[in-house]
């Protein structure tokens, strides 16, 4: 729950205050958790792998958002067709994880695989720990002057362009850091529980 938890928050962040509604948290997170069990099924389990696991994981989902930023917040795009780049990614990214045979485990994922050997108390904590590190630090940033710089862009982003504001890259590096949350996020549900499946990436997780 504590791990769904974070998403919520960045979903919260990105349409809540910036007004774009996103459909593409789920991609993001299967990025971080797809790249973990991959490493550790194929590679096996160590503390550097683990930590080239989330590495990999916020680089590969970062890589993403980049490329729906691209898309999706160029100069004039409205919100609805952000919306729309967003709603696809996750679709794609169920594919490609179907499509990958014995590789990805199509659509029985992969399970069974070394994690990092913690107890479920233990996990109780740092999965706790980072949800209250991550909601402290996202109350702080929406309360400063950047972070009421999204709501001044949701509520009229004409404005602030005539301000001479550069909405656009601010939408794309707030996007790329809540993907970023997104990869973390996959990692430790990859960790704790063990099992990924196509499922953490699609239409229905992201919305």
């Amino acid at each position: 729950s504590m791990i769904y938890a974070s998403i919520a928050l960045s979903v919260d962040i990105l349409w809540g205050y910036l007004g774009v509604l996103t459909f593409g948290q789920s991609a993001f997170f299967a990025a971080g958790a797809y790249v973990t069990a991959l490493i550790f099924t194929y590679q096996g389990f160590s503390a550097e792998l683990a930590f080239a696991a989330l590495v990999i994981g916020i680089a590969v989902a970062v890589a993403m958002a980049g490329l729906v930023a691209f898309l999706a917040f160029w100069h004039g795009a409205t919100d609805l067709y952000a919306s729309v780049i967003t709603l696809v990614l996750p679709i794609v990214v169920t594919q490609l994880l179907f499509s990958g045979g014995t590789f990805t485990g199509s659509s029985s994922g992969l399970t069974g695989f070394e994690t990092v050997p913690l107890s479920i108390e233990a996990w109780f904590w740092v999965v706790g720990a980072w949800l209250v590190i991550l909601t402290s630090a996202a109350w702080l940033y929406t309360r400063s002057d950047a972070g009421q710089l999204l709501v001044a862009i949701r509520e009229n982003e004409q404005r602030c362009q005539y301000l001479g504001l550069n909405t656009s890259r601010i939408k794309a590096v707030v996007f790329l850091i809540c993907a970023g949350i997104g990869a973390i996020a996959g990692w430790l549900y990859a960790n704790y529980t063990m099992v990924v499946a196509p499922e953490i990436a699609g239409f229905v997780f992201g919305t």
